[in-house]
């Protein structure tokens, strides 16, 4: 399913990751976004790191994924393992939603 969003270029990876997480309701924590390269974005880059210029189209992949969600599951920081906890509750009501809907 394609997504466009129409943001400034000085936008960071992790605020455009912000409205992929509203539109698909996948959690920030199970979100990898790619360039078709197979080069994975960094939260702290911005977008205008990935095209030419101003007003260029930038095609991105989402990969969902649950290496950091596990990583923090595994961590002794209880605040880490509850983020995770939430989140695969999250993931797992959207998969709910989609099946029943």
């Amino acid at each position: 399913e394609a997504f466009e969003q129409d943001v400034e270029p000085l936008t960071s990876i992790a605020k455009l990751k912000v409205a992929v997480a509203k539109h698909f309701g996948i959690p920030l924590a199970c979100q990898k976004l790619a360039q078709n390269s197979g080069v994975l974005c960094r939260d702290t880059d911005l977008l205008a790191s990935y095209c030419e210029g101003y007003g260029g189209i930038i095609h991105l992949t989402l990969v969902v994924s649950l290496d950091e969600v596990q990583s923090n599951l595994e961590s002794g920081d209880l605040q880490l393992r509850t983020a995770a906890l939430a989140a695969l509750t999250n993931l797992g009501a959207q998969r709910c939603a989609g099946a029943v809907g």
